[in-house]
């Protein structure tokens, strides 16, 4: 592993967080007491699709939110929860 790509991983944390974060509590429903979380649904699918997705391809697609996803080489490999 070079030293640039610890720099992405680290940077890249934040980054995943917050995204689940804000998933977790736009698509939850709202009501009194209940704790914002990702659709169980949503989990499932995410989970079945894993051995089809290019992770490095998919966290080079968070961090790069102003390019245009066909120019990302093997976008058609990256959860398409993240797209």
């Amino acid at each position: 592993m070079s030293p640039g790509t610890a720099t992405v991983q680290v940077s890249v944390c934040p980054v995943i967080f917050y995204f689940c974060y804000f998933v977790g509590y736009v698509v939850a429903d709202e009501s009194h007491g209940e704790t914002p979380l990702v659709p169980s649904e949503l989990v499932d699918y995410s989970m079945q699709e894993t051995p089809h997705i290019d992770i490095d391809t998919t966290l080079r697609l968070l961090v790069s939110p102003d390019v245009e996803t066909s120019a990302i080489p093997g976008h058609n490999k990256t959860d398409k929860l993240v797209r």
